[in-house]
């Protein structure tokens, strides 16, 4: 049973991490801890910077390059 729970904590940090890297900017980093924790509980979240912001681009990109 505990190593089960471990293994879903690690399974977690390394998505974190995995998002940290690929959609982190310099622009506010309080404002992108809170994004990602709410985008890894579920909920629906607002994007940092609306549409035409970095995260959305990044965001954009990601689907781009995963329907090549």
């Amino acid at each position: 049973e505990i190593v089960r729970e471990i293994s879903g904590v690690e399974i977690h940090i390394a998505q974190l991490n995995s998002l940290q890297h690929k959609l982190s900017s310099d622009d506010d980093p309080e404002e992108m801890t809170s994004f990602l924790t709410q985008l890894m509980q579920g909920k629906e979240v607002t994007v940092p910077g609306g549409i035409k912001g970095t995260i959305a681009n990044r965001i954009k990109n990601m689907f781009n390059e995963a329907q090549k």
